[in-house]
């Protein structure tokens, strides 16, 4: 004797439920696609400020409006990730990079991120010297590595770039005597923390660097009556001096629109 039978229209009510079982069954969820959280495990500083400035945030204060996105003064590992999509950072490598400058807190604060800054100033004037002597011929990444190379060590150190090829001197102190600058230099280029620069390590310095050199060539080294090149008297970059203004007047961590105030006054 054949049992009841069951409804069609149960089974039809059934088959919405019975194909988000399947779906969960493949180990997806329904909705859009996700976005992956970043590949870029190798990106340095100086990659995101290349990227800042393709954003038109190429001051220090503009920066870090850029990349303080809650406001609480500090640049946190996720605001670094978020505020430069174009690296594609993953957010280990988002922290390694904030965990280099950050002091005390958890993110990097308006000093911090202006000790980046003046790094960054200081490998525009290493170029600039760099294709001073070069002259009216082209200077490549290749040819401007092998010149502050002298030893063919096929990797630069602190000393080589200190010295510059003989070019020019590195002040590797900062004004207020509290940082390496020099140290700092290496940081935001070196891709696997070595202390040493490669060859590929030195092309994004030198493209960066490379796209104000005529501006470097004017400021940072001068031909003088006996045909030699010497460094001009040492002028402050504005990167360090917005910091040292920030540091006098501001003995701890402020809010977004207090230092934003502090910088406007310095115009």
């Amino acid at each position: 004797m054949a049992g009841p039978r069951v409804p069609v229209l149960f089974w039809i009510a059934l088959l919405p439920l019975l194909a988000r079982t399947l779906q969960g069954c493949g180990g997806e969820e329904a909705g859009p696609p996700r976005k992956p959280n970043g590949t870029n495990e190798k990106a340095v500083w100086v990659e995101v400020v290349q990227e800042l400035r393709k954003m038109e945030s190429s001051s220090l204060a503009e920066a870090m409006a850029a990349l303080d996105r809650d406001g609480n003064g500090e640049i946190w590992p996720v605001e670094l990730k978020d505020g430069v999509p174009g690296l594609d950072l993953t957010i280990g490598r988002a922290e390694l990079l904030v965990k280099e400058f950050a002091e005390g807190g958890k993110g990097v604060t308006l000093e911090g991120l202006g000790r980046i800054w003046a790094a960054m100033e200081e490998w525009d004037n290493v170029v600039g010297a760099l294709m001073t002597h070069c002259g009216s011929k082209e200077c490549t990444a290749h040819e401007s590595f092998k010149l502050l190379d002298t030893e063919n060590k096929g990797r630069l150190e602190e000393a080589d770039v200190e010295q510059c090829g003989g070019f020019m001197t590195v002040n590797r102190t900062s004004k207020d005597g509290k940082t390496d600058k020099l140290r700092d230099m290496f940081k935001i280029a070196d891709t696997n923390s070595d202390g040493k620069l490669s060859e590929d390590e030195w092309k994004p310095i030198f493209a960066l660097c490379g796209d104000s050199r005529f501006e470097a060539k004017k400021k940072i080294v001068e031909p003088t009556t006996e045909g030699s090149l010497v460094e001009p008297p040492p002028q402050e970059g504005k990167a360090q001096v917005e910091v040292d203004h920030f540091a006098r007047r501001v003995n701890a961590r402020v809010a977004r629109p207090r230092w934003r105030t502090l910088l406007e006054g310095l115009d």
